[in-house]
């Protein structure tokens, strides 16, 4: 009886080992070319995302045709910029790892690239500001007061777990 039970369990554990290494061998063997189509920030997967939105939008704000295109515009241009401080947050990140902290001038080193940081930080919190600051001109007053309660709306679905909020 104990032997058979040793067998099954040992049956189990094979199984649920091959299903959970599964997945990861199928990724690993399609390379992480594959991972471009699902990665947030680039490939198919932001057009599809941005499209997803802005119907989203136009179904619930009653967008005209005009508002469209200009905020297609706005999210289009919204990303490039993005997606240029990512690329040089990126280089910033690499930078501080191939920091020799035995070096002579590390300290040197390490303070410009905090300052390279923080003046990137800045420039992406003007982009997203300017941003929500042109999708207010484009929306009406009343689809504005429509777009902040699904803001709200979409914020608490994301704090479901109703944790506190860590930036109070």
């Amino acid at each position: 009886m104990n032997k058979r039970k040793f067998l099954l369990a040992t049956t189990l554990v094979g199984a649920i080992s091959a299903g959970a290494l599964l997945p990861g061998g199928y990724a690993f063997a399609k390379g992480y070319e594959s991972c471009a189509r699902h990665s947030k920030h680039g490939g198919q997967f932001s057009e599809r995302h941005m499209q997803k939105k802005l119907s989203r939008m136009t179904q619930k704000l009653g967008l005209s045709a005009q508002q469209i295109e200009q905020i297609k515009a706005a999210m289009t241009n919204k990303h490039e910029a993005m997606k240029g401080f990512r690329e040089q947050m990126k280089t910033v990140r690499e930078n501080m790892r191939n920091l020799d902290p035995a070096s002579n001038n590390f300290d040197d080193q390490l303070a410009s690239l905090a300052d390279q940081k923080a003046e990137l930080v800045r420039q992406m919190m003007i982009t997203r500001g300017k941003h929500r600051q042109m999708m207010a001109q484009i929306l009406s007053p009343e689809q504005r007061e429509t777009m902040k309660q699904m803001r709200a709306t979409r914020k608490a679905r994301h704090n479901r777990c109703n944790r506190p909020n860590r930036y109070q």
